[in-house]
């Protein structure tokens, strides 16, 4: 009961904290925005190519996630923390745009439908 109390005053106290609560809900709306791009992606290439195309589309946004994280954490320790996140946040929500429109304009459709049934013949 006692560690509830202590639970409860922590969370108390950060949402008392502007700070603190602009950053959680960043967070927050990151968190939900990055899970709903990867289960659309995987939707969209299950839907033009099926398994195989599903387990394509996690490939190609996994490899280079792995390739790429230690070179950028390295840079990301010479700045500001808050400035990073906020360019990654940036870059995040230009990405998800241009990501958006490929999957609406139909030409893009026929493009990656095409890529996927070569890759799952």
């Amino acid at each position: 009961m006692v560690r509830l109390r202590v639970i409860g005053s922590v969370f108390a106290l950060a949402v008392r904290n502007r700070q603190l609560r602009r950053l959680e809900l960043a967070f927050a709306a990151f968190n939900g925005a990055e899970w709903a791009v990867w289960l659309a992606l995987l939707v969209y290439a299950y839907g033009h190519g099926g398994a195989s195309a599903a387990a394509l589309m996690a490939v190609v946004q996994l490899v280079p996630s792995a390739l790429l994280s230690p070179a950028l954490a390295a840079l990301a320790d010479r700045h500001r923390p808050g400035r990073v996140l906020m360019f990654a946040y940036l870059a995040e929500a230009v990405t998800m745009g241009m990501l958006a429109l490929a999957m609406a304009v139909p030409a893009a459709i026929a493009i990656t439908g095409l890529k996927f049934r070569a890759v799952s013949a």
